[in-house]
């Protein structure tokens, strides 16, 4: 009997770890961007649909802005700036680098490991980035391989993608390499070049999404179908247009 019940203990402890790994695997792999040529996946012909995060899979409005740069606008305060003075800076590191973080590790020298107590969005913030069913299985609905192309930190990007509960959707999630000074973010051309490579696939394979025009023009420089999302033509509208024509 105490063989008996130490069998059944371990089949039940064998499917609690086969379901973690099983969830696992159908979460995305979170890739830093390198300036690296390699091909990592064998080379196919499905179309691939690349996703910008922040104000693309949700609408942001200026509220939503100003709750996702509060842990920083707060910590810049700390250091003697006001906060409209704070707000104005963020938005200057955003148009100049394309990533906030690059711009208060390059200008203001903070150190990385305050830039990582930084990550973390205000509370308030879940109350507006939240679950969206529709964008979920519209998402599913796409055929073709999906990623996201973000110039935001990996731990952001998730937080995000949680919020809105379509982490699932996503092969990978391409962020910005914070151990490296190379900076390969959009709309740097090896941004986009290395998420090709990675994928082995060619130009116009590729679809990418964004609200910003700077990085959507980038992406159709090297050859990607760009969509600027808007107010007006947002993501789920864009993609309702795209599943009728698959």
């Amino acid at each position: 009997m105490h063989n008996l019940n130490q069998l059944q203990n371990s089949l039940k402890n064998s499917e609690v770890i086969f379901v973690l790994q099983s969830s696992e695997k159908n979460l995305p792999q979170f890739i830093p961007l390198k300036n690296d040529t390699n091909s990592f996946s064998p080379p196919n012909k499905e179309k691939i649909y690349i996703f910008d995060i922040n104000e693309t899979l949700y609408f942001g409005d200026t509220n939503t802005k100003t709750l996702r740069r509060a842990m920083i606008v707060n910590y810049l305060t700390k250091l003697g700036y006001e906060e409209k003075e704070s707000f104005q800076k963020l938005e200057y590191f955003s148009c100049k680098y394309g990533c906030i973080f690059k711009g208060l590790r390059e200008e203001l020298n903070i150190k990385e490991s305050q830039l990582q107590l930084l990550e973390s969005s205000s509370d308030d913030l879940k109350s507006v980035i939240k679950e969206d069913k529709e964008l979920k299985n519209l998402l599913l609905k796409l055929k073709g391989r999906k990623a996201c192309l973000t110039n935001g930190r990996p731990n952001q990007a998730k937080e995000c993608l949680m919020n809105i509960n379509v982490l699932d959707c996503f092969e990978y999630v391409f962020h910005w390499d914070d151990s490296s000074t190379d900076y390969i973010i959009k709309p740097n051309k090896e941004a986009y070049l290395f998420v090709q490579n990675y994928f082995n696939a060619t130009a116009d394979q590729i679809t990418f999404f964004d609200n910003t025009n700077l990085h959507v023009n980038g992406a159709k420089s090297v050859g990607w179908n760009g969509y600027l999302v808007s107010e007006e033509d947002d993501i789920k509208k864009i993609l309702k247009r795209m599943i009728e024509n698959q």
